[in-house]
């Protein structure tokens, strides 16, 4: 489901982000008073009662559907042409009415109540409030009502997948697992990956748990880079009511075993005939047996010394003289590791 959109131009500024989440400590209004930005003027063609604009508190979802009574007090039909709400992503139903003297009439909406784009998902109950502004036929006016409550996420996180870079040779990797507790009880758990990295399972709850284990089994041979996915979690609520998918994003950084401790080697000059250097380590993930065999220096540069200290170290070194200018330099660290040949650059910034 697409993030909650902008608020309509009718609202005189775009709608704040929720209520600060409880914070140790501090105490914790669910239903603080509606931000200025929501401000609405009472609309005196149409009425709508007071329970009515009470949304309550209810189970975050990007389909909660609300209803309010609209009554005509006056003596005259009124014709609703559409209505405008404080977010795109709101419907109104029916989109035009003619409410007759006297006569009350339902309007159905149907609520997005998931985290904007702007906003960070925090776990916490939240504040929020929808304005609703109706259109009148040959009238234009900015009149309209609020309708206020509070949010509770219907699950949160527990684990997630490690970030951590995994070297090439140690493919397969070994399962993953991360966890997600739901916070209404649910039915028919079921996921998804949008990309061909991993076989994915749920792996239901123990007797009285609420965490729902989510089991990630790699491909045998992934390519060196980073791979980007989205691991899509659905489940029902007991009664039958789809849930929102749960977008966890999922990132796999593959990279070759043998690594510098350093790509970039920044020399700074102090004076004349004084040298600046530097220490680069060669490593392996897997911490096979590393040796530095040969240093390939494309372009000779008097000032710049690189040199081999032992197996697994290497030494830059910039000679000092007064009339050296700020300089790039280049080389290739060629290492052998467990009989594989890598061919590493290391860039040298002299100033």
């Amino acid at each position: 489901m697409p993030p909650c959109g902008q608020p309509l131009s009718f609202l005189s500024l775009p709608y704040s982000p929720p209520w600060e989440a409880p914070q140790p400590g501090r105490t914790f209004d669910p239903k603080p008073p509606p931000p200025p930005s929501l401000a609405v003027e009472p609309i005196q063609r149409l009425t709508v009662s007071q329970t009515d604009l009470d949304l309550g508190e209810v189970w975050e979802t990007d389909r909660h559907e609300h209803v309010i009574h609209v009554t005509n007090p006056g003596t005259e039909p009124v014709e609703v042409a559409s209505w405008q709400t404080s977010c795109d992503c709101h419907k109104v139903d029916p989109p035009t009415v003619t409410v007759k003297p006297g006569e009350t009439l339902a309007v159905r909406l149907t609520l997005n109540l998931m985290p904007r784009s702007t906003e960070l998902w925090t776990g916490h109950t939240r504040a929020t409030a929808v304005a609703i502004k109706p259109r009148f036929a040959n009238e234009n006016t900015s009149a309209g009502w609020q309708i206020a409550g509070t949010v509770k996420p219907f699950y949160r996180p527990v684990s997630e997948l490690p970030s951590t870079a995994r070297s090439e040779l140690a493919q397969p990797f070994a399962p993953d697992v991360l966890s997600v507790e739901f916070l209404v009880p649910v039915r028919g758990v079921r996921v998804m990956a949008d990309a061909p990295l991993a076989g994915v399972r749920v792996i239901p709850p123990s007797a009285g748990e609420t965490k729902h284990r989510i089991e990630c089994q790699w491909l045998e041979k992934i390519l060196i880079g980073s791979h980007v996915s989205t691991i899509n979690v659905r489940a029902s609520t007991v009664d039958g009511k789809s849930l929102p998918t749960i977008a966890i994003p999922c990132r796999l950084d593959v990279v070759e075993d043998v690594r510098l401790s350093q790509t970039n080697v920044n020399l700074v000059q102090t004076g004349h005939a004084v040298s600046a250097e530097e220490i680069v380590e060669v490593y392996s993930i897997t911490s096979k047996g590393i040796f530095v065999t040969r240093i390939e220096q494309t372009v000779k540069d008097p000032h710049i010394v690189v040199s081999i200290r032992d197996a697994s170290t290497v030494t830059v070194r910039a000679t000092g003289t007064t009339t050296m200018t700020p300089r790039r330099h280049s080389v290739i660290v060629i290492i052998d590791s467990a009989g594989r040949r890598y061919e590493i650059p290391l860039q040298i910034n002299i100033s």
